[in-house]
């Protein structure tokens, strides 16, 4: 996460310090670390064909005790990306074990257990443990609503992420004061809010003058500059080839 990190908020001040021989003046540079590691993980890169190999995605959570932990659940509104963890995590894995527990979701034993050392001791007993984690946590989850889980993961101190569709993005405070979204009016129908920019920069760059094109909008312009005539680009539409 921290190398994530590191490469975009690289990326921002690389920005700034043109921005400082521009015209003098610096940039602020603040960079969320979860969403760096969100946006390098969620895709594979595009890869040309080429005669190496090409990469594969891995399994997601490898199994423990032949058990895989879950990484997404459902909720109310829609689903929650959750981390169960272990080794140095072992500690907020317990905070959430506590929070299903006095959901009534589990059993005591289940946020008794050491998720420090997990799995130790008996491969049965650990097995059942984690067994009755996952269902409390997706009990406990199910009926709760991305905000409601978001407010408890803040209180327990337990790891919690909401997946967003498009009405959650476009509804998000945080990216509302930031700026990010650009009233912009369509062609032949109502203003609608459009994404700005990737990132927030001073001086703000310029809002968006025109909303973006249409279909076939400016074909005629684009294969005139590529140095085809009139009657060309006509045949091409003719034939359906544009």
């Amino acid at each position: 996460v921290y190398e994530k990190h590191r490469f975009f908020t690289d990326m921002l001040e690389k920005a700034g310090l043109a921005a400082r021989d521009r015209d003098g003046e610096g940039q602020r540079v603040e960079v969320s670390m979860r969403v760096a590691a969100m946006m390098t993980a969620l895709a594979i890169p595009y890869y040309p064909q080429t005669a190496e190999p090409k990469p594969q995605r891995g399994l997601r959570v490898k199994p423990v005790l032949g058990i895989r932990p879950p990484q997404f659940l459902p909720c109310a509104d829609g689903f929650v990306q959750v981390s169960i963890a272990f080794g140095g995590f072992g500690a907020v894995t317990r905070r959430m074990a506590q929070w299903v527990v006095q959901q009534g979701r589990a059993d005591p034993e289940v946020a008794e257990t050491d998720w420090s050392t997990f799995p130790s001791g008996d491969p049965d007993t650990a097995a059942r443990f984690l067994r009755g984690l996952i269902d409390g946590l997706t009990a406990a989850i199910a009926p709760l609503s991305k905000v409601e889980i978001g407010a408890a993961a803040r209180e327990h101190g337990f790891f919690v992420a909401p997946l967003m569709d498009m009405a959650d993005t476009a509804g998000f405070a945080q990216y509302a004061e930031r700026g990010l979204w650009a009233d912009q009016r369509l062609p032949d129908g109502p203003d609608i809010a459009v994404p700005a920019r990737f990132a927030q920069l001073t001086p703000a760059f310029e809002p968006t003058r025109r909303a973006a094109p249409r279909l076939s909008e400016h074909t005629h312009e684009v294969l005139a500059e590529a140095g085809y005539s009139g009657s060309e680009v006509q045949a091409l539409f003719c034939h359906h080839i544009v």
